[in-house]
This record gives C-alpha cells, structure tokens and sequence, in this order.
C-alpha cells in the first residue's frame, strides 16, 4: 500500500491470511524526536494516521487499518495464538496488547507513559514481544536496559536475564553470553523450547530456556565491515523443526541479508 511509512512491524494474521504492517506514517525516526531517551511529545504529538494496516496475502491491497492518534513511534508488533495484537512503542516506553474486538482501547498496559526505567514494570525503548500459548510473554527491553523480561498473561512480572556490556569476550571474539549491545528482536518455539532473541550490535542470537531463563546457545552471524547487525528473526510456523529466519543490515550500508 502507497500509505505505509517506516515499517517498524510485521506480523501474520493466520487466522485470516492477513499480513498485518506497524509502521510511523508520516513520521521518520530522528534524533530531533527525541531528548535522549525522552520523546518531545509536546511539541510533535501522536502519529496523525492510522499506523496499523492490515493487507491480503494474495492481491496486496488494504483491507482496513486502525491505530490513529494512538503512538508515537511504533516498533515491535506480534499476533498471538488467540489473534491478539501485542505492540510495542519506543517512545511512550510502553507495551500494549489489544484484542480483536476492541482496536480502540488496549487490554492490557505495561510501562509508564513516556517515562523510561529499570524496574519490573518499566521498560526503555521496548522492541518486541513473544507470547507463549498459555498467554505468559516476553518482552525485549531493548535500546536501554538490554534484557529480556517475562510476565504472565496478566502482566504480572515473573522474571528477567540480560546484563550490560563488560567488556570480556569469548574466544571467538564475541561478548560472553546473556550480554546484550540492543536486544532487538526475540522469536519463541515452544516445541524446542527455545527463546531467542537478536543481540543486534553484536551480530548474534543468543537463545535461552523459556522457563528458566537458562543460556543455551549462541549462533554467530557474518560479519562484513558494518554489515551483519541482527535485526529481525522468527522462527519458521509451517515445521515443527525449529527452523530460524534472521535479517541483518548494518547502520552505514542498504545491503540486508536473510538467513535460514
């Protein structure tokens, strides 16, 4: 569709073959948005046009959108098993979850309103989210605190790992594991029981047991001067093999790449 701006999420509606876009409309993400981590919402406001379009998997065309007035800066965006729309804002520092039935007013809330933090029910720059089958998920917090919080399905905090940059590195060359440099995406695979999620600026994915938060293993991906940053992954619905997709880019080139 003509009208999407920068797309920050992508999900597929299976219940209906729908892809469903999260993207800023007319709004670019510029460091003239933002004081630091806090967003200038006094002078810029709420994005003006719906951000949510929902597009049919066989002609590409529009069949409805909603989401006016409603975000800032959009950026995570997953469908669960029960058809629930959970989104993440980078600038209200908040998560959202909102049901098919009502796309005007979220069902569940998490993070305080334009203000960033550290604390259980705090987020900084949130970027995505995973839900389990039994409604408990995670959340990827993100640009700021660099860890992976799990909540249950009433947004009641259980759990988070994930440590700050200590400079000490593998004999690989990479950062030791649960250290994160913007954990940017997370894929779930219940089957596997594995949680994965995108260490982005350290050009890896680090997986993790979904229950206990145990370190499992840690894929290293090609690294070619700038290029090779990890910003997507999810794994593959149509197998029961835990088959993993992950799209890297670099901040200084347009190249992307798709491994499998």
């Amino acid at each position: 569709p003509k009208e999407l701006g920068q797309v920050g999420g992508i999900a597929l509606n299976n219940a209906n073959d729908e892809l469903v876009v999260f993207h800023r409309g007319s709004r670019k993400w510029e460091s003239y948005y933002f004081d630091g981590v806090r967003f200038r919402d006094e002078k810029y406001g709420s994005i003006e046009e719906n951000v949510l379009v929902h597009i049919d998997t066989e002609t590409g065309e529009s069949k409805s959108q909603w989401g006016a007035k409603m975000f800032y800066m959009p950026h995570g965006l997953t469908i669960d098993h029960d058809g629930n729309f959970w989104l993440t804002d980078i600038a209200l520092h908040q998560v959202f979850m909102f049901k098919q039935n009502n796309l005007t007013h979220p069902a569940l809330t998490i993070g305080e309103r334009f203000k960033s933090g550290s604390g259980n029910n705090q987020f900084c720059r949130p970027a995505d989210i995973a839900v389990m089958r039994n409604g408990d998920f995670f959340v990827a917090d993100g640009y700021c605190n660099n860890r992976v919080i799990k909540f249950n399905r009433q947004g009641q905090y259980i759990m988070q790992w994930g440590l700050p940059m200590t400079g000490k590195y593998d004999n690989d060359g990479f950062p030791l594991p649960n250290e994160w440099n913007i954990v940017h995406s997370i894929a779930l695979n219940e089957g596997a029981q594995l949680l994965c999620a995108a260490d982005r600026e350290n050009f890896r994915i680090q997986c993790f047991h979904p229950y206990s938060g145990q370190f499992l293993r840690q894929i290293h991906v090609e690294k070619k001067g700038t290029n090779g940053a990890i910003y997507a992954i999810e794994f593959a619905s149509n197998t029961n093999e835990p088959i993993l997709f992950a799209v890297t880019g670099g901040a200084q080139t347009s190249a992307k790449k798709i491994y499998i």
